[in-house]
């Protein structure tokens, strides 16, 4: 019982409480909240792209243009990736993959990000294709 009195003269004790109850209050909150964050987002999002692609659907040079800018951004990729091969080959980067994954990964951090930009204008001109042939 004397234990139990002293832990609640204890400062830290009643920090200790309030800060795990007021964690799990806000893990619990982003719970409910975080899904409709994100179908907003991705609502907002796919609406943008669909009204990008009615402007632009029936201009032919347009379409021209994505798909050009499409490969282009795969062979920004594909030399990136070349590049990046040739440097583990050649220099010491290899090491650098040995000694610490993450270090590794933070190093080869362009290829994945050029690799996403690429993939979202080919999933972009793959719509903006299945909607122009409904056109045609």
């Amino acid at each position: 019982m004397d234990e139990i009195l002293e832990n609640l003269k204890d400062p830290s004790w009643w920090f200790t409480g309030i800060f795990f109850i007021a964690t799990a209050l806000i893990i619990s909150w982003l719970v409910k909240k975080l899904p409709l964050w994100l179908k907003s987002w991705s609502r907002k999002s796919r609406a943008k792209e669909l009204k990008k692609i009615k402007n632009i659907r029936r201009n032919t040079w347009e379409i021209h243009y994505q798909i050009a800018s499409e490969r282009s951004y795969f062979l920004v990729f594909t030399l990136l990736c070349l590049f990046y091969l040739i440097l583990l080959v050649v220099t010491p980067l290899s090491m650098v993959f040995n000694e610490s994954i993450l270090a590794g990964i933070i190093l080869s951090s362009p290829v994945f990000v050029v690799e996403i930009i690429w993939l979202n204008r080919n999933v972009f001109l793959k719509t903006l294709l299945k909607y122009a042939h409904k056109i045609a």
